[in-house]
Parts: C-alpha cells; sequence; structure tokens
C-alpha cells in the first residue's frame, strides 16, 4: 500500500480491508496509539463489522508505546542506509520493516507492560 500524504481516517480504513483484513486470524488483537485516525467512528466499526478485538493504548506515553519503539528502531535503519533520492528511501523503507520480527515486537510489547506470545 502506497500513500503519499499524512495518516487520515480514509488511509487507515484503506490499510484495514487492504493489508489487516486479508491476514486477520481469530483471536487476533489490534493495538492502536491515539493517532486521531485511530479513534474515527468509521474506523472502530470497520473493526467491529470483522469482529476484531481492540485495545487502546493509554494516552501518549512515548516511553510505554511500543510503535514508538518500532518507529525508533526503523529509523535509525533509515539513518544508517543514508538514501538521498526517492526510490533509494522507498527501498530503504520496505527493507526497515521487513527487519522488524515477530521477536522484536513481543519485546517491545513487553517492554511496555503487555503481555504477549508468539
Amino acid at each position: 500500500m502506497d500513500v503519499n500524504g499524512g495518516p487520515s481516517a480514509e488511509v487507515f480504513l484503506a490499510f484495514i480491508d487492504q493489508v489487516l483484513a486479508p491476514v486477520r486470524r481469530p483471536g487476533d488483537v489490534v493495538v492502536l496509539d491515539n493517532l486521531g485516525a485511530h479513534q474515527s467512528g468509521a474506523v472502530r466499526r470497520a473493526f467491529q463489522r470483522q469482529a476484531v478485538k481492540v485495545r487502546d493504548l493509554p494516552p501518549c506515553s512515548p516511553d510505554l508505546d511500543p510503535i514508538e519503539m518500532c518507529f525508533s528502531e526503523v529509523k535509525a535503519f533509515l539513518r544508517a542506509t543514508r538514501a538521498r533520492c526517492r526510490a533509494t528511501l522507498d527501498q530503504a523503507i520496505v527493507d526497515a520493516i521487513n527487519a522488524v520480527t515477530p521477536m522484536d515486537c513481543a519485546g517491545w510489547f513487553s517492554a511496555s507492560g503487555y503481555s504477549v506470545s508468539i
């Protein structure tokens, strides 16, 4: 999914339909931070229609937000690539995201106080 611009409820709805829905399994839980797009009524209804459990993180505490830990790792990877043009940056983003492992995610959630099993 390729998006130019900032996050919006419409973009997040497309992400739910195009990215999350095809890989969702029974019992999956989606954890959302406090981004405005995540709090949209349309987004919440989309998750309800798909019978997805949603858990909200407490108000922003970057030290306890697993997505911030992930972003930090991804940004460090991107800085190390020193991409200087759009094509190189696009590929570096793909590589950075692909470098994130399930164990990384479990560690970030665990460090944030969540119980995780993979």
